[in-house]
């Protein structure tokens, strides 16, 4: 508000010839810093990107948790197989008392036993097979969710290069800003002195720089703490491009290869064999006693069986429902997920447009000045301009912040869909798409100049131009200020001199 009446009042002394005189050199002053600021401030323009340096690939396989997982389940798995449920057992007795021993009716003074057992079914050779195969479906699972867990490093490892990078644009933003504000603020000051403006507005900028300086420690302290984690082509790369989603073509991860082997490993857990205890021995035993000593060698078998109502079958069917519902709740979450996203999405990418109507409306507030004062030669502009140039460095603060959470979400989108590159799903934005087309027809004006008309065109971005195909004279105009234009006979577009002063009848009635 205050700057519009600021705008107003400025437009209206202009129109009405009051030329003031009383700010002599201080305007001057004023022009200048507004012109070298200028080449400073530029909207961010859409530019290709190259997704081999603009977004992490390469994954250190120390960080890969996946992968070491994998390889430990294939030395297990190994180990099962080559386990065939052999198991040797050995025990020695000693009698100091020469007790008298019923099982072999003599007095022992020593027992010595070695047996080799072969294992069958539990915890044996059937076991370790089926164990293995457990193991094995264990590292397809882990193979199938390899995507997500890459993406996941990937994520984690782009949010700290593109941090590093928007934090050094970020920096080389305020630094530039500070730099206009401490002009500004001596600008201001001799305005104060001379009883122009009032105090409100120092203490302002004042606190502006304060804020300012205070950010630029901040992100130069965390750039400093994260630079030895930052990918070698983020630390050199000037600055990321403005990426938009392409939602069309969206769908998540829903694998049910894992559901089928989770269930597998359910039914193999839970084999009706399991239970059952099956083995085969060779035994040898030496005894030492008063009488002598003998070998005894052996062979059998040994078998047990659990004796117990068996609910087996309910709990095969228990657990493989809870694996479908938890299947389900996670396929329900994960769209809910990518909905979370999508919407946050869809609001900053409302932000950053609304970032680009604003520079758009203050820098052609700026030129509609810079128009006016050139047709009316009149060389007074006060704090306007300048006030209008610290609105667009706060405008390019704002949409820096809003890259900032456009990537952040953008990555997490890439981690839960199953699209083997994030160059499947973005874009770069083009934000002159955005603007909305105007037309006009120009034609002669017996209350503006040619040249004014022109340079209000260049002010408005006016993309459809029409004009009379015997009017030789504008046509020549426009081919020298690179405008382009159509010829026809006739038009029914609104004329351009009715447009300024439309213009102008509003600038009056807002002040």
């Amino acid at each position: 508000m205050k700057t519009n009446m600021l705008f107003a009042g400025i437009i209206i002394l202009m129109m009405s010839g009051l030329h003031a005189q009383t700010l002599g050199d201080l305007v001057k002053e004023g022009e200048t810093l507004f012109q070298k600021t200028q080449s400073m401030l530029a909207f961010p323009k859409s530019s290709q990107w190259n997704p081999l340096q603009d977004f992490y690939t390469n994954l250190d396989t120390i960080k890969n948790v996946n992968l070491l997982e994998t390889q430990l389940r294939e030395f297990q798995s190994q180990q099962y197989i080559q386990d065939v449920g052999l198991v040797f057992k050995a025990n020695a007795q000693y009698n100091f008392r020469n007790n008298f021993d019923e099982e072999t009716n003599n007095f022992n003074i020593g027992r010595i036993r070695a047996e080799l057992e072969w294992n069958i079914l539990s915890s044996g050779y059937t076991y370790n097979r089926t164990k293995s195969k457990r193991l094995e479906n264990e590292i397809k699972m882990l193979q199938n969710n390899r995507i997500r867990d890459e993406r996941i490093l990937m994520r984690r490892q782009f949010r700290i290069d593109y941090t590093y990078n928007i934090n050094q644009e970020t920096i080389n933003l305020f630094e530039n800003f500070i730099r206009f504000e401490n002009k500004y603020f001596d600008f201001l000051n001799k305005l104060y002195y001379k009883k122009h403006i009032k105090r409100e507005r120092i203490i302002e900028v004042s606190q502006q720089i304060s804020v300012l300086k205070n950010q630029i420690q901040v992100l130069k302290k965390q750039n400093n703490i994260i630079k030895d984690s930052v990918s070698q082509q983020y630390l050199t790369k000037r600055e990321l491009p403005y990426l938009k989603l392409q939602i069309d073509s969206l769908y998540y991860l829903n694998s049910t290869k894992n559901l089928y082997l989770q269930k597998e490993n359910v039914r193999l857990q839970h084999k009706p064999i399991n239970d059952l205890n099956f083995s085969l021995y060779v035994q040898e035993s030496f005894n030492y006693s008063r009488n002598g000593h003998r070998f005894v060698p052996s062979v059998g078998i040994r078998f047990r069986a659990p004796i117990r109502f068996n609910q087996r079958k309910k709990i095969v069917e228990t657990k493989l429902k809870i694996l479908t519902a938890q299947h389900i709740d996670k396929s329900v979450g994960k769209q809910n997920r990518i909905i979370t996203l999508i919407a946050g999405y869809n609001e900053k990418l409302k932000d950053v447009q609304n970032q680009f109507k604003n520079w758009k409306v203050v820098e052609e507030r700026i030129r509609i000045l810079s128009v006016l004062k050139s047709e009316l030669n009149h060389q007074e502009t006060g704090t306007l301009v300048l006030e209008l140039q610290e609105e667009q460095f706060k405008i390019l603060e704002n949409i820096l912040q809003l890259k900032r959470q456009l990537y952040t979400t953008i990555a997490h989108i890439f981690e839960v869909t199953e699209f083997p590159k994030i160059t499947m799903i973005v874009e770069p934005i083009d934000f002159r798409s955005s603007l909305q087309t105007l037309e006009i027809s120009l034609k002669h004006s017996d209350v503006f100049n040619l040249e004014l008309q022109i340079e209000f065109l260049k002010a408005k971005n006016y993309n459809h131009i029409e004009v009379l195909e015997k009017d030789i004279a504008i046509q020549e105009a426009l081919k020298k200020a690179n405008i382009k234009f159509n010829k026809v006979k006739t038009t029914t577009l609104p004329e351009l001199e009715n447009a300024i002063l439309l213009e102008l009848n509003q600038i009056q009635i807002k002040s």
